[in-house]
């Protein structure tokens, strides 16, 4: 075997190994801690809801985990306490359906947000208190949420949505500055 036709056999499987629709590079993520930025706000994350086919116990654990990473993107602080400027419920759900011989999935993954001063959690449950903002992201197909991926990029737009909306972030008037 020639150098040559070596560096094209080499050539050709790295052409071969990259188009390959089957092969997933990872993906990193990273978040400062945020330490020296100004907050807009905090949030007091109340309940989490998990409607998935299968075990829910960790998908619920990594949504809890990740919410104060995508909050803090958005300048935005995760707090305990009751005296947090809003109230957070976020209600993740995948459902199966059939689409001819293959299962698809329905993807939401929904975050509404209160204003702190309505109470706590027993309030939340109440029909008559509106959110202030609610951000939402759906998705069909074959993916699922039991790819951490997924549920990062669902989770963050739904965050986004739901802080854009705010009506004191809208007036221009910001909590915490």
């Amino acid at each position: 075997m020639t150098f040559g036709s070596l560096i094209r056999r080499n050539i050709v499987l790295l052409v071969l190994l990259l188009g390959c629709s089957s092969f997933n590079f990872p993906k990193n993520e990273s978040w400062a801690s945020g330490e020296n930025k100004m907050t807009r706000g905090s949030v007091r994350v109340v309940s989490v809801s998990v409607e998935r086919p299968g075990e829910l116990g960790p998908l619920e654990k990594e949504v809890r985990e990740l919410l104060p990473l995508l909050f803090s993107e958005e300048s935005f602080l995760v707090v305990p306490s009751d005296a947090a400027d809003y109230l957070a419920a976020v209600n993740v759900r995948e459902r199966e359906y059939p689409d001819g011989w293959q299962t698809r999935r329905s993807l939401s993954v929904e975050l509404r947000l209160w204003s702190g001063e309505n109470g706590g959690i027993e309030k939340i449950d109440d029909a008559d208190i509106l959110p202030l903002s609610a951000g939402r992201s759906t998705s069909q197909g074959m993916r699922s949420l039991a790819s951490s991926g997924v549920l990062s990029v669902m989770l963050r737009s739904a965050v986004r949505s739901a802080i854009s909306g705010l009506p004191e972030l809208l007036s221009g008037e910001g909590s915490g500055q």
